[in-house]
């Protein structure tokens, strides 16, 4: 499970390629987490193909193959070289215990970060071509299998939007319209997916709760229970800014009682575990 302080953005992606390509649900069948051994080996999303004659059309499926391996790296990751080697055994794993012809495999590394280091390392290690094929998304060509490197920010948000916004930099504007879009008479779950946008996004949930300005985000977050988390959050952290602020006093009126008594700057300051510059300033303002 990939976390950025506790958000499961796992989960939240597998809705993203659920939304972007929903219009193909009767033909792609959609696995979270595809348990490779009885050892903790998993996939983080397989997509299969039902009709192998069906064209999805999408920028992110034109190296589809029957079967498709997602793997997928959070906002504050990056796909290393060690992360697309695991990728490259995921798929000669799932091969081999699946009995499959490898051509019928596909790879795909999604991540919000450039992945400078294994396109580096794939053209000087093995002289694999790496191609932008289009925004944001790149093709490995001379390899047994297709493999495709994804740049969420990169991709275009008219024809990407749900993975494109995979991100913690939304702005309001942009939360509104995909939720205005995510919503609206989905065949696919999107719990997830919107919970993630918005504690990803904490900031400009907040903005957008102090201007009121988008409805529709207004009625997700009272729905979702997130005007109440964030009204209970800025109160625990104005309840925290006190205390320390309580704290810095107390730390100071001892620092003045300590150099009232003739105590050396810097044993105050271990003592009191102010910074040394701030006792210096206490000590120049008695001895005034």
């Amino acid at each position: 499970m990939d976390k950025d302080n506790d958000i499961a953005w796992d989960p939240a992606f597998f809705q993203a390629l659920q939304l972007e390509l929903e219009a193909y649900l009767e033909v792609l069948h959609f696995e979270s987490e595809h348990q490779l051994t009885t050892e903790p080996l998993k996939i983080d999303v397989l997509i299969i193909k039902k009709l192998t004659e069906t064209v999805i059309d999408n920028p992110i499926t034109q190296e589809f193959r029957r079967y498709n391996v997602f793997e997928f790296k959070s906002p504050a990751d990056y796909v290393s070289v060690d992360d697309f080697y695991k990728g490259l055994v995921y798929v000669l794993l799932y091969k081999v215990l699946n009995k499959l012809d490898i051509k019928d495999i596909s790879l795909s590394f999604v991540a919000m970060k450039h992945p400078q280091s294994v396109i580096a390392h794939v053209q000087k290690a093995w002289g694999w071509k790496v191609t932008e094929q289009r925004c944001g998304i790149y093709g490995v060509t001379g390899t047994p299998f297709p493999i495709q490197l994804i740049e969420t920010k990169r991709l275009s948000a008219e024809n990407n939007l749900f993975l494109y916004s995979l991100r913690n930099d939304l702005s309001a504007e942009t939360l509104e319209q995909v939720v205005n879009a995510a919503l609206p008479g989905r065949r696919v779950a999107v719990s997830a997916y919107i919970d993630v946008l918005l504690r990803a996004n904490k900031q400009k949930v907040r903005e957008a709760l102090q201007i009121m300005k988008y409805p529709t985000l207004m009625e997700v977050f009272e729905e979702a229970g997130v005007i109440a988390r964030v009204e209970a959050e800025l109160r625990k952290q104005i309840e925290a800014d006190i205390e320390k602020q309580v704290k810095q006093a107390e730390k100071i009126r001892l620092a003045q009682k300590l150099i009232n008594k003739g105590w050396d700057p810097a044993e105050i300051a271990e003592m009191t575990e102010l910074d040394f510059s701030t006792v210096e300033s206490l000590y120049e303002t008695a001895q005034a």
